[in-house]
């Protein structure tokens, strides 16, 4: 898997550290002594009739040019400022009359009266401030990952600094902490189940902020935090930098002619050719070229840029361990396990190696396949030996020779205009949503003509949302595949109007075009339907706090929802709806389809134990382990996590870890992807085998997981849907799925 799952938000008041900035001044009496509206009403008051006819870039109202994010963003602060000062106000009023009531003998039912008032708001009071602030900077991640537009990006990145600074200001904001623990509503039963969750994740968040650390600390841990920030951009900066990524100088003709035209027809220089090292370049090259020499010049290239992440992964590792020591956590992977579903980084690794030890011999076998047809390659010369350049070649001969389906040939079933078609006709049926192709308002894509819009509604609800299309890469792009929150779609106070969800969903398609169809591959199609299952998780979670909203919760359950819409891509009753012949309108062929299935396991036991090598580095590059300040440390570590738990070799001189993006996104918890692969695969034989998509199975997606976002604790999700005990504990409580149906599926055990 080389895509990025999900982005990280900013999930809460303290979801990401950054370093103060002072606080914009008081709000005058006239602003403090208004009456509190939801931020969504005082909008519309302040909005001109034109500017409610328009839309702006995202679909934000007033973002036209790069200048005006920072104009968004301060008017972002002085609403989350009014709102501060309404708390404040309440609060006020309560102690003058509570005073009042001193004197008269009748201070409980005062207090009472007040206090039942007081602690219907607070909740909702920041949880708008939550929602003020993810209005711009959600935009402003979208941006800076996506715009053409240099002078974009650098504006949507200073704004998300920004807010960034002024969200640490408010972690520590000890009268909104002192605030939410006077309404003491997490043990109060006569709350909603939701509410009590939005209160508890809130307090938790601010401690995890470091609200009760001494003025000290605290600027330690805004340094760290800064720190962590800065490094974190400049490394996935550097992998999309041309001067960042290595290239390859091909002189000889017939190193050039091995490779596909359309990666050196813009490189070509005379006779010679220079090949940038990119991710993408390089997997193509690996897998298709025949000229092994190339492929080791392309392999060590990739594997050893950009040099700069040496710098900028070591930075980052050391800022956020110390963050989380200042916060009274063994390392960052305690920290950040310790709110998921998986609890503790001990609890992961037991997982981890078991999953590692039960494919281990199937991996061997495998492994002895490429070993065996190597050798028939190198006909008795010294190549025998295979290297980490020749395993996706090996892969893809192996799989041409044993009758795989032609990559081409299944993509003429999945144009993008039949699947979006598709879609709109299958998920109708089994989740009761309408999906539209939509027209996009002057002013509100980002690349013209390159961004589709899609509405989605639930007939006879107030339930909708937008989602956006970006799926074709471009230089200076986000690389991966991933679903952007823009805005939460969530039930707003006092019976006011719902917040419409808005998702962009950012791909890098490599797509065929035939006679202006856009054909995509069976992979894409899984990939894309993966990011769609984060997207309806988006729009049809039913929250009243945007706080908890869609994929607003723990990384390692959100990946869940959407991994069971990755099935679709190869379920047969969602495929008579998503796969048809772009020209014919003929359903993919049983046979066909049945070849897919086989090569999906083709080679999965080699699969998962790289994906384990990932999940392990991650999470032991975040323990405290190493000293991560040396970067060879690093690199050694990678060595031997590649060594124990995978058969493809560590290649001396290489450091893999340095393209390895999702470091940055996912810190200590990119094994979120197997536990997801776990889980969903217990899900989908459990409720949506035997033809029970058209009946239940869907329903239960969408009642039972989709409707709750992160409002619901994700153990008692999952347990709800599959049974007590279907979680196992370590030791220590850490939590962690059974593997069993997985690698059932996979014909792995």
């Amino acid at each position: 898997m080389n895509r990025y799952r999900h982005r990280r938000f900013l999930r809460s008041l303290s979801s990401i550290s950054t370093s103060t900035s002072s606080p914009s001044s008081s709000s005058s009496s006239s602003s403090s002594s208004r009456l509190y509206r939801p931020q969504q009403e005082q909008t519309q008051l302040k909005r001109s009739a034109n500017d409610q006819k328009k839309s702006g870039l995202y679909g934000l109202v007033g973002l036209q040019a790069p200048r005006d994010f920072e104009r968004l963003a301060v008017d972002a602060i002085d609403r989350v400022n009014d709102i501060i000062s309404d708390i404040k106000r309440t609060q006020n009023e309560k102690v003058v009359q509570g005073c009042r009531g001193n004197a008269k003998g009748d201070v409980t039912v005062i207090k009472d009266k007040i206090g039942t008032w007081r602690e219907k708001n607070i909740v909702h009071q920041l949880d708008e401030i939550s929602d003020t602030i993810c209005a711009v900077v959600d935009v402003a991640e979208l941006c800076r990952n996506t715009h053409p537009d240099r002078e974009f990006v650098q504006a949507a990145e200073r704004t998300y600094l920004k807010l960034q600074n002024f969200v640490q200001t408010l972690n520590g904001n000890v009268h909104l902490y002192q605030s939410l623990i006077d309404a003491n509503l997490e043990e109060d039963e006569s709350r909603t189940e939701e509410l009590r969750r939005v209160a508890q994740t809130l307090r938790q968040d601010f401690e995890r902020g470091g609200i009760h650390l001494s003025d000290e600390e605290k600027k330690r841990l805004e340094a760290h935090s800064d720190d962590a920030l800065r490094h974190g951009f400049q490394f996935q900066q550097n992998l999309i930098d041309p001067l960042q990524i290595r290239q390859v100088e091909l002189k000889k003709r017939e190193e050039i002619e091995a490779i596909p035209t359309w990666i050196y027809s813009g490189g070509k220089k005379g006779n010679r050719a220079l090949i940038p090292a990119d991710h993408n370049t390089m997997n193509s090259i690996l897998r298709s070229c025949d000229n092994r020499e190339v492929r080791r010049q392309m392999y060590e290239a990739g594997n050893s840029s950009p040099e700069g992440n040496r710098l900028a992964l070591s930075n980052l590792l050391k800022s956020r361990n110390d963050a989380a020591e200042i916060l009274g956590f063994p390392s960052h992977a305690d920290f950040m396990t310790a709110s998921m579903l998986s609890k503790t980084p001990n609890g992961v690794k037991v997982f981890l190696n078991d999953l590692s030890s039960r494919v281990r011999d199937i991996a061997e076998c495998e492994f002895k396949m490429l070993e065996k047809l190597q050798k028939q390659i190198a006909n008795g010369g010294r190549e025998e030996k295979i290297r980490g350049w020749d395993v996706l070649h090996l892969m893809r001969q192996v799989r041409s020779k044993d009758d795989y389906p032609d990559i081409n040939t299944v993509a003429q079933y999945f144009s993008l205009d039949g699947v979006l078609k598709g879609m709109n006709e299958f998920f109708g049926k089994v989740l009761g949503v309408e999906i539209k192709v939509d027209s996009l308002i002057p002013g509100e894509s980002w690349c013209g003509e390159a961004i589709k819009k899609l509405r989605v509604i639930v007939p006879g609800t107030d339930i909708e949302g937008i989602i956006y299309l970006d799926l074709f890469p471009r230089q200076g792009k986000f690389p991966h595949a991933a679903h952007f929150v823009i805005r939460c779609g969530h039930r707003q106070k006092n019976g006011g109007s719902r917040q419409t969800a808005s998702v962009a969903l950012v791909c890098n398609f490599a797509a065929k075009s035939f006679s202006r169809e856009t054909l995509l591959t069976h992979q894409e199609l899984e990939t894309f339907l993966h990011e769609f299952g984060h997207a309806m998780h988006s729009v049809l979670s039913d929250t009243e706090f945007q706080h908890l909203s869609g994929t607003r919760g723990a990384m390692d359950y959100v990946e869940v929802p959407s991994h069971v819409f990755e099935y679709f891509a190869w379920d047969e009753n969602a495929l008579h709806f998503l796969g048809r012949h772009y020209r014919t309108g003929e359903v993919i062929p049983t046979a066909l389809l049945r070849k897919l299935k086989q090569s999906k396991r083709a080679f999965a036991a080699m699969d998962l134990q790289q994906q384990i090598v990932y999940a392990l580095l991650d999470l032991e590059l975040h323990s405290n382990r190493i000293n991560v300040e040396n970067p060879s440390e690093i690199s050694k570590l990678a060595s031997e996590i590649q060594s124990e738990h995978s058969f493809i070799p560590s290649e001396p001189g290489t450091s893999w870890e340095l393209r390895f993006g999702h470091t940055v996104g996912y810190g200590s918890s990119y094994y979120s992807y197997l536990y997801a692969k776990c889980l969903s695969a217990e899900i989908w034989h459990k409720e949506f085998t035997n033809d029970q998509i058209e009946r239940e199975g869907c329903s239960i997606l969408r009642d039972e997981m989709l409707k709750y976002g992160g409002s619901r604790d994700p153990a008692h999700i999952v347990e709800n849907v599959l049974g007590p005990n279907t979680l196992q504990e370590s030791f220590d409580g850490g939590v962690y799925p059974n593997s069993s149906h997985l690698l059932k599926e996979l014909h792995l055990a």
